[in-house]
């Protein structure tokens, strides 16, 4: 049974009828028509009418849809689809050609029957009738490829522009005053050729009649803009003289026909898919991999099976670049859906068909039950499945249907159909939905032995290949090579080589003969002789007949494919006809017919009473409508549909049936809702900006300008729309400056930044200036966008700032940290420097700024670095004194972070401030010395006095003993001892009261071994108690020294001791290398004698961090109770008095070396 749609002549109505198709063998389909023939003569009669040949016109310069060949034949896909429509309904078609307003007036004085290619619009509908639209496309503009400034429709005010006289274009453009020059030209070529040349700006056109002039034209200098013109929209439609309906009536009827068996789809493809199907890649064709014998790999892992051949061979048809993978079903349905595949050989169901399109079908196939032999018959409906255990394989389409009809719960699922054929053999599940053809390709002899396939189809499917939703370019080339493949036996070949084996085979030939010799040859005779007349007519009705019954079959897979179906109000009635396709958009079964108050009723409330009045006026008075509105589907969703209607009238004039196509369009309403919040959120962000955005063409004219200039200039944003600045009275030199930019950017392709100064309503204002280029899809530069920042504020605080910087005292220097991969400081760059800093440093800015601190001082300490590198890595300020050893100035610092990655530092000299401070300490030291000396001074008179007294009691009582003693007595020897070391002690009090005195000393000679003996009786006892071994290496020719010879033991006193606490520091105990070594040598040097000292230990050795102020007053390493650290520069102070030097040698850890140089005469240098 086969229910089908259609338009009749007699009086344009839509009819649904229901006819049997039966298959006739090929003697049967030569026996009707001639028994037909012989018996009614009407019949012969009717069959020997010829209907009259339609006459038609053709554009000649309408690519691709009416166009003129070299050898003067109409061409184009309009012209085709025409020849067709017609040939469908069994008539003939003339076409003569001339430019459009020559055609179009052919079809208004009737000297035509009907046209290919007329555009419906308003200013139409008065002068011709329309089919339904068979296509619906949007026009586009053309610019050349220098100009920048035109995006859109609104981009054209003020502009040329050209159209074809009498085209759709220029009717949409008169239709309101948009502020542009139209120009006519007889034909679109002269448009681009004057648009090529500079006579005109633009040109408005259907965007593929533009693609293909511009390649056959050669004008490389024109482009078509990517955004569409949304509000010009093509309906193409056949058009006949107002009032034709008997050939309105063929030609719909013949439309339809041709969508419905895919010749639409194929002359679609023919003329279309080359300029929309990308071909910069290849085609990816999925499958499953064991899904024999549609889809299998071999051993070797190469594709095979019917649907891989079948594949291929519409490839080399279509000339598609294609490449086949299989894998796992449910994987690449998923990849299909994701745009990873570009197509899959998949069952058509409506669920499918939602989110998928889908190709004609090139298979029908049938899926069944298989179950054990030793247990039920396979069951015949998926009724009789509930209760079973069932297999099928993941995401096949046995697996959707058995979701469908709620037997999820006795599902189970494996990844082929092989699994689930093993998983009934061996008795884990009941019965198996599979294919059948798959089932008898995989069954063993084992398993046909042990398994039944069900005969009748719980699911009869036909196998299409699927892409996704919207390729519409894709699915046309594969329509078309389809039917290539049909129409060159390809497709039997491939079908015998895979499915004869399971297909029931055409019976023997002999059979054939047998009932052709008995039916046949009597009635041939008669035929021959009643009918020879008329054998090429019978067999022409034999053909159509045999067309009919494919369109009716295929009339549902037109409509399924595109979500576009047909409807019929038959007004006597009320009653509504809907074609499978609108009940499916409607969320209703196949053959719903509603009436008109129900059908209404399925509009979302807000639009029933627009639909209501809309439906009366085509009803009342033929007004047709056009009309996109919400429906609210059975399951309560919204969807957007465009629902068209026009009138049909009986001979009489009187509306009769209304009709009209139904379309799903809620993808496009998506698109567009989209494209509508981002425009909108586009100048909400360029409206909430506070700088003042412009868009500029090449030749500086304004196309777009943010709302907030009016508050600048005191213009509103449409004075400056389509201007330039010189235009608008700006001054020469701004406008120079903003010519020169802008031509700049277009030339350089890169941003550029500029300032300028303003003077609007506000006053004086300085602005930031950015221009950024923009391009389009070629990469060509098509406008310029700039932004303008007031500055104003921001330079007066800079200026500021520079006033300050150069007039500041203290020092300023500006740096960049600078880290390693590891973010640790390893060097910092010169940013900026001020007056001070140079004065301060002696550095200037020219030959420091942008390098780096260990390029120009290369010994700084790391510490540094890193002391400023924490302070711009972490924004934490730190405050210090530092002493610049190069420079020989001390500074106070003062260091914070100015931005990140960056630090400054303000530097106050405050040399002077610590030479005072150094003197001050020094005459302090000197003054707390000489109070020292002094106290020992009087200390020491008065040991002197008090010791001297006793020890010249002792030494007299001692001489007494001696005269007293006997000659062969001890007690002589012991007096003369103690007489000796009274006399040490004597001495030792001596020496203790002149280094005491030593203020008051004169220079004078002295001897070398003198001065180190008197030094070693002050402080032997102390070395030797922290078990030190001296070495005394002192010549006694030495010549003599004329020297404070206390002040010169004071010196040797303070080495001594730093060398007993360097060795006590490394040797706390007994040690054999606990040794301090005396030396003292004669020297000449420039003419003059002089004495060097030396004295040397294996102590600690002096730290780093010391060493470079060692002779500095309190610089020292010691404990607090252990030293003041005033001995060496007290030491430095007295050799340089007289005349001398002191320097030391160093290691840590392993000794020191001083060595003290002094002239032998002091006044003589």
């Amino acid at each position: 049974m086969a229910r089908m749609m259609i338009f009749t002549g007699g009086g344009g109505v839509m009819r649904c009828w229901k006819k049997n198709i039966r298959r006739s063998s090929g003697n049967g389909r030569l026996i009707v028509p001639v028994v037909l023939a012989l018996l009614i003569p009407g019949a012969r009669a009717q069959l020997s009418a010829v209907p009259p040949t339609i006459s038609s016109g053709c554009e000649v310069d309408y690519p691709p849809f009416c166009m003129v060949q070299p050898d003067g034949q109409a061409d184009g896909f309009s012209v085709e689809l025409m020849r067709a429509a017609l040939q469908v309904m069994g008539r003939e078609v003339t076409f003569r050609t001339g430019t459009w307003e020559v055609v179009k007036g052919w079809l208004e004085r009737r000297d035509v029957t009907a046209l290919p290619l007329v555009g419906r619009t308003p200013e139409r509908e008065a002068l011709f009738d329309f089919t339904v639209p068979y296509l619906t496309m949007h026009g586009a503009i053309v610019v050349r490829n220098d100009t920048v400034g035109i995006q859109g429709l609104q981009d054209l005010r003020g502009r040329r522009v050209a159209v074809m006289k009498g085209d759709n274009a220029e009717e949409f453009l008169r239709r309101e005053d948009r502020g542009l020059e139209i120009r006519t030209t007889p034909s679109f070529l002269d448009a681009f050729r004057d648009l090529s040349e500079g006579r005109c700006d633009a040109v408005v056109v259907q965007r593929l009649v533009a693609l293909r002039l511009l390649s056959e034209s050669g004008h490389m200098n024109l482009r078509i803009l990517d955004a569409p013109v949304m509000d010009f929209r093509q309906d193409f439609c056949f058009a006949v003289p107002e009032g034709d309906r008997d050939t309105l009536a063929l030609l719909n009827e013949g439309l339809a026909l041709i969508i419905a068996n895919g010749t639409y789809r194929r002359l679609h493809a023919k003329w279309f898919a080359a300029l929309e199907l990308p071909s910069n890649r290849r085609i990816m064709v999925g499958g499953d991999r064991n899904y024999p014998p549609f889809e299998f790999l071999k051993e070797s892992g190469v594709p095979a099976g019917f649907c891989v051949d079948i594949a291929m061979a519409v490839a080399l048809a279509s000339d598609l670049n294609i490449e086949i993978r299989l894998g796992s079903w449910a994987e690449n349905v998923e990849a299909l859906k994701s745009g990873k595949l570009d197509v899959l050989s998949m069952f058509y169901t409506p669920e499918r068909g939602k989110v998928l399109d889908f190709s004609m079908p090139y298979m029908v196939s049938h899926c069944v039950a298989v179950v054990r032999r030793d247990g039920p018959r396979p069951p015949a409906t998926m009724a009789e499945l509930r209760g079973h255990r069932l297999v099928v394989e993941d995401g096949d389409i046995m697996h959707q249907q058995a979701i469908a009809n709620g037997l999820d719960e006795w599902l189970y699922v494996v990844n082929s159909q092989e699994d689930a054929l093993r998983e009934v053999k061996e008795g884990r599940r009941d019965c198996a939905l599979v294919s059948r053809t798959t089932a008898l390709s995989v069954m063993t002899r084992a398993e046909r032995d042990s398994l039944v396939v069900g005969r009748t189809p719980l699911f009869t499917g036909e196998l299409c290949f699927a892409v996704a939703k919207g390729n519409k370019a894709l699915l046309a080339s594969l329509n078309e090579g389809l039917h290539v493949i049909k129409e060159s036996g390809d497709y039997r070949q491939i079908f015998d080589r895979w499915m004869g084996v399971y297909e029931t085979g055409p019976p023997a030939w002999r059979v054939i003969l047998k009932y052709v010799l008995f039916v046949a040859v009597p009635l041939l005779v008669i035929a021959l002789l009643a009918l020879a007349w008329s054998w090429t007519l019978r067999r022409k009705v034999a053909r159509r007949t045999a067309d009919l019954t494919a369109h009716y079959r295929l009339l549902h897979v037109a409509g399924r494919t595109a979500r576009f179906g047909g409807w019929s109000v038959d007004l006597a009635l009320n009653q509504c006809t809907w074609s499978d396709v609108v009940a499916d958009i409607h969320g209703m079964p196949p053959g719903f017919s509603p009436s008109v108050e129900d059908a209404i009723h399925f509009y979302a409330p807000e639009w029933r009473e627009k639909i209501t009045q809309i439906f009366r006026a085509c009803a009342e008075k033929g007004v047709p409508f056009d009309e996109v509105m919400q429906v609210i589907t059975r399951t309560g969703q919204r969807v957007w549909v465009r629902t068209t209607g026009e009138a049909v009238r009986n001979q009489q004039g009187e509306v009769v049936q209304v009709q009209g196509s139904f379309q799903d369009v809620s993808e496009r309403k998506r698109v567009e809702e989209a494209l509508r919040e981002s425009e909108e959120r586009h100048r909400a962000l360029i409206e909430g900006l506070p700088d003042i955005v412009m868009r500029h063409d090449r030749e500086g004219r304004h196309l777009f300008v943010s709302d907030n200039i009016a508050g600048m200039t005191g213009l509103s944003v449409d004075a400056f729309i389509g201007k330039t600045h010189r235009e608008l009275g700006f001054t020469e030199d701004l406008c120079e400056l903003f010519e020169n930019a802008i031509r700049q950017v277009f030339n350089g392709g890169t941003a550029v930044e500029k300032e300028f100064s303003f003077k609007g309503i506000k006053g004086e204002t300085i602005f930031n200036w950015r221009l950024v280029p923009e391009f389009d899809a070629d990469h060509q530069i098509v406008s310029v966008l700039t932004i303008s920042r007031d500055i104003t504020e921001h330079r007066r605080t800079e200026r500021d700032y520079q006033t300050l910087f150069r007039e500041m005292l203290d020092g300023f220097a500006l740096h960049e940290i600078i880290c390693d991969k590891q973010g640790r400081p390893v060097d910092y760059r010169f940013l900026a420097i001020n007056p001070a800093f140079e004065r301060m440093t002696g550095l200037k800015a020219e030959a420091v700024t942008g390098r780096t601190v260990l390029e120009i001082m290369p010994g700084t300490e790391r510490h540094w670095i890193e002391t400023y590198g924490k302070v711009a890595l972490t924004g934490e300020p730190a405050f210090f004194e530092n002493y610049a050893a190069m420079l020989g100035k001390h500074f106070e610092v003062t260091a914070f972070r100015p931005a990140p990655n960056q630090f400054a530092c303000i530097f106050m000299d405050i040399t002077a401030r610590k030479r005072e401070e150094e003197t001050r300490q020094q005459l302090q030291a000197q003054l707390l010395q000489s109070q020292k000396l002094e106290s020992i001074g009087m200390l020491a008179s008065g040991v002197a006095h008090e010791v001297n007294n006793p020890i010249m009691g002792i030494m007299n009582y001692a001489q007494l003993l001696i005269d007293r003693a006997d000659g062969g007595s001890d007690s002589g020897a012991y007096a003369a001892e103690i007489i000796r070391e009274a006399n040490r002690v004597a001495d030792i009090v001596r020496n203790l009261l002149s280094f005491a005195r030593q203020d008051n000393q004169s220079f004078s000679k002295a001897r070398v071994s003198d001065i180190v003996s008197a030094t070693l009786s002050l402080i032997q006892a102390v070395i030797r108690h922290d078990q030190i071994v001296l070495e005394v290496e002192v010549p006694g020719d030495l010549p003599e020294l004329r020297c404070r010879s206390q002040q010169i033991q004071q010196v040797l006193v303070n080495l001594l001791t730093n060398a007993r606490d360097a060795l006590n520091e490394r040797f706390p105990g007994h040690s054999e290398q606990k040794i301090v070594r005396i030396e003292a040598r004669k020297l000449e040097r420039d003419g003059r004698g002089w004495i060097l000292l030396i004295v040397e230990d294996h102590g600690a050795g002096i730290s780093e961090t010391i060493r470079d102020r060692i002779f500095d007053p309190f610089a020292t390493t010691k404990h607090k109770d252990k030293g003041s650290g005033l001995g060496l520069s007290i030491s430095h102070g007295i050799v340089t008095r007289h005349g001398g030097t002191i320097r030391y040698e160093t290691e840590s850890g392993k000794g020191t070396r001083f060595l003290v140089e002094l002239p032998l005469d002091p006044g003589a240098g």
